[in-house]
């Protein structure tokens, strides 16, 4: 069950998505400040991209665009998205 992300780190929180969805083969967050190079991987994953979870950041004109504040506000997504998919893998 995908883990509701306040009150935890973001190490902590990709930790237990790693663990929550093993047949995803996600990569292990080493770097916290590196989160939405790791959060792009997720996006673009299996079970995760069927359920339409959002990069963290958009490229225009080859620049990064931030599209959340913070890990918390994209995980959160991530989470409400998941949560609310039907899969059964959730």
């Amino acid at each position: 069950m995908i883990v509701w992300p306040e009150y935890i780190d973001i190490k902590d929180w990709a930790a237990n998505l790693v663990h929550d969805y093993p047949d995803e083969y996600l990569p292990i967050l080493e770097d916290a400040d590196k989160w939405q190079d790791w959060a792009s991987i997720v996006a673009g994953t299996g079970v995760f991209a069927r359920n339409d979870i959002p990069a963290p950041f958009s490229v225009t004109e080859g620049e990064k665009k931030q599209e959340f504040k913070d890990w918390q506000e994209w995980a959160k997504t991530v989470y409400n998205l998941m949560i609310n998919s039907g899969d059964k893998n959730v």
